[in-house]
């Protein structure tokens, strides 16, 4: 029996990626909100669209996105 170190499970090199997760705040969003929703929404949209623009110039992907919540 091989020891634990040399068995080929311990061999093989992890595959990782580094990962992050990223909080963006629209300063004000709640205050829009009540007072313009579609104007709110449009905001968020942008601020999305600008994250993917530099997540794709660094050729990140993001997996998961929870209003201004992001998942990298």
């Amino acid at each position: 029996m091989k020891p634990l170190l040399e068995s080929t499970f311990m061999q093989t090199e992890p595959n990782r990626k580094p990962s992050v997760i990223f909080f963006s705040d629209i300063i004000g969003d709640t205050r829009l909100m009540g007072q313009d929703e579609n104007a709110a929404f449009e905001l968020m949209k942008l601020n999305l669209k600008i994250l993917q623009e530099v997540l794709a110039n660094y050729r990140g992907t993001s997996s998961k996105s929870w209003g201004m919540v992001h998942l990298q």
